[in-house]
């Protein structure tokens, strides 16, 4: 009888709760099932233990997916967001100076949490007189 773990990525994952288990090895992952499951899932027997383990391992990669999904996502919106920074900061040092002659530049943050919220936070105000090639922005910095 299998004990409701599959092997990802060199590691044990028990498809019941989700857990790592620490060491890949039978004593660990018996350890694991018989303390946290047994008392639950030894009462399935040969086909209908090996149909719900099936369930569970389908429901585990589909989660999974999920993630890799959203993790992608998250990095796209990452990239294309530190684009419009780019292109938006060779902009806005273009045109930094104002009447008085003073060329200023604004450092922020942005990020984005979990839920995909984003939020700005104002770092540093930065204004001189002179040269704003990146060098000299560089050096400010």
């Amino acid at each position: 009888m299998g004990y409701f773990v599959i092997e990802k990525a060199s590691k044990a994952v028990c498809v019941i709760c989700n857990e790592l288990i620490a060491v890949l090895k039978k004593y660990n992952i018996r350890c694991h099932y018989k303390t946290k499951h047994g008392e639950n899932f030894d009462k399935f027997k040969d086909k209908v233990h090996e149909h719900k383990f099936e369930i569970l391992k389908c429901g585990l990669c589909f989660q999974q997916n999920i993630l890799k999904k959203r993790v992608r996502e998250r990095e796209a919106v990452t990239r294309v967001s530190l684009r419009i920074a780019r292109e938006f900061a060779k902009r806005a040092l273009d045109k930094s100076i104002d009447v008085s002659d003073t060329a200023r530049v604004l450092i922020f943050f942005r990020g984005m949490d979990r839920e995909f919220e984003v939020t700005e936070k104002i770092a540093y105000l930065i204004s001189w007189h002179g040269t704003t090639t990146g060098e000299d922005i560089f050096k400010e910095v």
